[in-house]
């Protein structure tokens, strides 16, 4: 009698222990659901509105696709005052005849579009080595002039995270350069992918062993808006400072931002460079 008591009375302790575990862990996780409700709310709070720049960017890039643009056949051509010259290369070009008929774009969108499906270079400056195909002449103060609301929208978005004017003109040497539209797509990428993947990561099992962790924007380039934004613009810099911070807060964000402005101020695209990286941004998200 006196085993069977014993024996009842270890599997009443291990049952009343196992009872215990379920509960404190339970509670755990309640805890942990409470306590990312509640920080969801206040990151929501912390949260920049880009909708005025994205609608103004989207608006640009309508108008600067159907600008006209006309072919050299592969020549030099003279310019007029305000136009451009700009050049569909590649590295390696195998066989020259996979190009033909690129006289026949009627808009820079065509050429953009032709550009981007056969990952061919447009540019205004020919890297040593590379090819030229063909060179077209477009006018990329008519860009300019077309990006003008989105890059008023672009400083709004910044001095709303806390970036005066100063910052711009220190880092970028104007307020009206073209690596304000630039900065301002980057963070608010990085704001949106913090405030949509803040979370913690919650146990499969109750009783199996997990990490408790708030997720940060380590994998932001792993996700197909960041790998594309990070193909699009070339900006490897900036990896190193999106990777090490945490889902951002109103002042990560303007911490992280200058710095991200400092970066993007040591690399110029002028604004045709930057209306042919948007472009291929916009079609990279949307494959």
């Amino acid at each position: 009698m006196k085993i069977l008591e014993q024996i009842n009375n270890t599997t009443m302790k291990v049952a009343k222990g196992m009872i215990a575990i379920f509960t404190l862990k339970l509670a755990l996780i309640v805890t942990v659901f409470i306590f990312q409700s509640c920080t969801k709310e206040a990151n929501n709070d912390d949260h920049f509105d880009s909708l005025e720049f994205d609608n103004a960017l989207d608006v640009s890039m309508i108008n600067i696709n159907s600008i006209n643009l006309n072919s050299n056949n592969g020549m030099l051509s003279r310019l007029d005052s305000g136009e451009d010259t700009v050049y569909l290369s590649k590295e390696t070009l195998e066989n020259s005849s996979d190009f033909e008929n690129l006289d026949t774009f009627n808009n820079f969108n065509e050429l953009l579009s032709f550009s981007y499906q056969n990952d061919l270079k447009l540019t205004k400056n020919i890297d040593t080595g590379d090819e030229i195909i063909n060179s077209y002449t477009i006018s990329e103060d008519v860009i300019r002039e077309n990006l003008e609301p989105t890059l008023i929208e672009a400083r709004n978005y910044l001095y709303s995270i806390g970036m005066v004017e100063a910052d711009l003109i220190r880092e970028l040497g104007s307020i009206n350069d073209a690596r304000v539209i630039e900065t301002a797509l980057v963070i608010s990428k990085l704001d949106s992918n913090s405030n949509s993947d803040f979370s913690f990561n919650i146990p499969l099992s109750l009783f199996g062993n997990s990490a408790y962790a708030l997720q940060s924007n380590e994998g932001f380039f792993d996700s197909q808006v960041g790998s594309c934004l990070l193909s699009a613009l070339g900006i490897t810099a900036i990896r190193t400072i999106i990777n090490s911070t945490a889902a951002l807060s109103t002042s990560a964000v303007l911490s992280s931002g200058l710095q991200i402005l400092k970066h993007i101020g040591l690399r110029y695209l002028g604004y045709f460079g930057l209306a042919v990286a948007i472009y291929n941004f916009t079609e990279c998200v949307s494959e």
